[in-house]
């Protein structure tokens, strides 16, 4: 195993060294994937609890959902600059930090009183998670070798795809204990994940304060002058306006259907997309990087069609139809964000929190105006929406061929 390459003399804290067990990088390891594994459950469960929430608040469920946005918005922001604040200062303590303000915010939503609480508990969230993601990714990627970099960014993508749907169907059987006990039990998850990770950190080699904020400016500076990260940025941040869009807005069209049923829909879209993931690394393996990108960019084009094609979608009759795009829509889900992410984690190994906190920052920009953008289409019809997501996914799909071929090909163990 190596590790990347020290930042102007310091070392990474959290990489496994000759001095530190082995074991102690797997347990982070875990950790990591379990971490990684709560954050969309949480993000995408309070989806299914709107009525509740609503109910509770004496609001309208649509005003409950702006608090999404209240958590996108400091989540997007705050991910530009973590990934590059844990190059310099550790993995570890920034995860602390972020875990730490993350269990602040969880305990005011589980006391909010009124919708704007919830609100401001929201943004406090998103400013907390926004310093766990990110590191998160640089963190699983720092004890392996270059060429296993595909393989856990594929473990990334199965566990987030597979998160996005269980969160709802979780919290659709917690929610008739109330919905603050959904973010009762993942404040637990995250405290013990806390707990664990205090227990395995390793010793801390310090840089001053100004040294730390020189770092940071220089390794974002760096990266950010390179076209074919530029390039990657463009690319999960269409990925955002595309694949999310396609499963966001389907759900949306789908108003008046049983939510049990969708709930049963996107948990199956997130298990194809976990196959996809694990799979992704063997397929490069067998046919090359530029195989897996054009096996998720097809799979994208044929369920944004077949939604396009499918009409009303409220209506029983084409329920199999938007079973089929949702399924094939999750194999693009499980593929085209590890794929991105692999290529961020092998351009600059002693930068890659930088990398990470840069390409998740984008990816999750463009998840955030997926609702503004296309609501004012919808206004026209679903149809409008699914032919303006097309659009996207023939620009993506130009960006991708672009970035094939200027960017190095990941080695495969």
């Amino acid at each position: 195993m190596t590790q990347g390459a020290p930042v102007n003399g310091s070392r990474n804290d959290d990489a496994p060294a000759a001095s530190h067990p082995q074991e102690n990088y797997r347990a982070l390891e875990i950790i990591a994937y379990i971490l990684f594994t709560i954050g969309p459950m949480i993000g995408n469960g309070v989806l299914v609890m709107l009525d509740a929430m609503a109910s509770d608040f004496n609001v309208n469920p649509t005003d409950v959902m702006l608090a999404i946005t209240a958590f996108m918005i400091p989540f997007a922001v705050v991910q530009l600059f973590s990934g590059a604040i844990s190059d310099t200062m550790g993995r570890v303590p920034v995860l602390t930090f972020g875990i730490l303000v993350y269990l602040i915010a969880m305990l005011l939503e589980i006391f909010s009183t009124s919708l704007p609480m919830f609100i401001l508990a929201s943004i406090i969230s998103g400013f907390g998670f926004g310093f766990v993601n990110p590191v998160l990714v640089a963190l699983i990627t720092d004890g392996c070798s270059p060429s296993s970099i595909p393989k856990r960014m594929g473990i990334v993508g199965a566990l987030a795809a597979i998160s996005v749907g269980l969160g709802p169907a979780i919290a659709g059987q917690l929610v008739i204990f109330g919905w603050q006990m959904f973010y009762s039990v993942f404040f637990v998850l995250s405290l013990l994940c806390l707990t664990l990770l205090r227990l395995v950190k390793r010793p801390v080699s310090r840089q001053s304060g100004k040294s730390a904020i020189g770092d940071l400016i220089s390794n974002l500076s760096l990266e950010l002058k390179r076209p074919v990260v530029l390039l990657l940025m463009l690319c999960i941040f269409a990925v955002g306006l595309s694949y999310t869009a396609t499963i966001q807005w389907t759900s949306r069209g789908m108003a008046g259907v049983d939510e049990g049923m969708i709930g049963l829909l996107l948990l199956l879209t997130g298990i194809v997309g976990g196959v996809a993931g694990i799979s992704m690394s063997r397929i490069i393996g067998l046919r090359g990087i530029g195989t897996v990108i054009a096996l998720g960019l097809v799979s994208l084009f044929t369920a944004v069609i077949i939604l396009l094609l499918a009409g009303n979608l409220a209506s029983p009759v084409n329920l199999p139809l938007i079973a089929a795009a949702l399924l094939i829509a999750g194999w693009a889900g499980g593929t085209l964000s590890p794929v991105l992410m692999t290529y961020s984690q092998i351009l600059s190994p002693e930068r890659r929190g930088v990398l990470a906190g840069i390409l998740t920052s984008s990816m999750f920009i463009g998840n955030a105006l997926n609702v503004p953008i296309y609501s004012s289409i919808f206004a026209f019809g679903i149809q409008w929406v699914f032919t303006a997501i097309l659009a996207v996914a023939v620009v993506l799909s130009i960006l991708m061929v672009m970035l094939h071929r200027i960017a190095p090909k990941p080695a495969i163990e």
